[in-house]
């Protein structure tokens, strides 16, 4: 089967930084973390054209491990992406600490379609109507790929993510994977390459390959010690 460029799921990380340390991600490991390092505008409006140019219309996030409420020009980012793809489904997944009324309308206005709210404490969220609010003791959890808990060897599980989720970092880095706590396996970066050129890349081919056929151990990397299953069948990035 050839390779397409059809893109469910764009995780795009416009901020580094969180408050909460939950000892489930890897902004809880003390060398994994730094300054709030931002995406700049410039970088921002270029992962969203190459997103248009592909024509994207999955679901579009503004985080990676990080809390993009942090960010005061948020919804000046979100207008950009509203602007630029109109049909794509815009989701602000956040902890809730910062949301507060004015900005849940203010990133309302600018276009963002859902608000996830995963709560780390039993504080309640008051009720808006279109927020949805999990736990994290709801949440499947992983060990980012050994980053919080270190794994023994790799699973013998197919793999789809890679295959259907766009993963950029702050700086332009695009990742294999969204468990990639360490950022160890970039595979481009759209500061300086087209979309396409990275998606097709050999290695990146070649890989997506073996992880949608089960062999992670061959995948290598990351991928050896990840023990994410949930997109084990094709279809299940949302």
């Amino acid at each position: 089967m050839s390779e397409q460029l059809i893109i469910e799921v764009a995780e795009i990380e416009v901020n580094t930084a969180c408050p909460r340390r939950c000892s489930y991600c890897p902004n809880s490991v003390a060398e994994l973390r730094g300054p709030d390092r931002r995406m700049s505008r410039d970088l921002f409006s270029k992962t969203i054209a190459e997103l248009a140019a592909a024509d994207f219309v999955g679901r579009l996030s503004f985080h990676l491990y990080s809390e993009p409420l942090l960010r005061k020009d948020l919804h000046e980012l979100v207008a950009i992406a509203r602007g630029a793809l109109p049909r794509t489904f815009l989701v602000l997944l956040t902890n809730g600490d910062l949301l507060t009324e004015s900005r849940y309308q203010q990133l309302l206005d600018a276009g963002i379609d859902r608000f996830l709210v995963t709560r780390h404490d039993d504080k309640p969220m008051p009720e808006r109507p279109l927020q949805e609010v999990q736990h994290w003791t709801d949440m499947t959890l992983t060990s980012r790929s050994g980053v919080v808990v270190r794994q023994s060897g790799p699973l013998r599980r197919p793999c789809h993510a890679p295959s259907e989720m766009l993963i950029v970092t702050f700086d332009g880095d695009v990742l294999l994977c969204h468990e990639d706590g360490e950022r160890q396996a970039a595979i481009g970066n759209l500061a300086s390459t087209s979309l396409r050129e990275i998606w097709f890349a050999s290695d990146a081919v070649r890989r997506r390959r073996l992880l949608r056929g089960g062999d992670r151990a061959a995948a290598g990397g990351i991928c050896a010690r990840c023990d994410l299953t949930y997109y084990a069948i094709a279809g299940n990035a949302i």
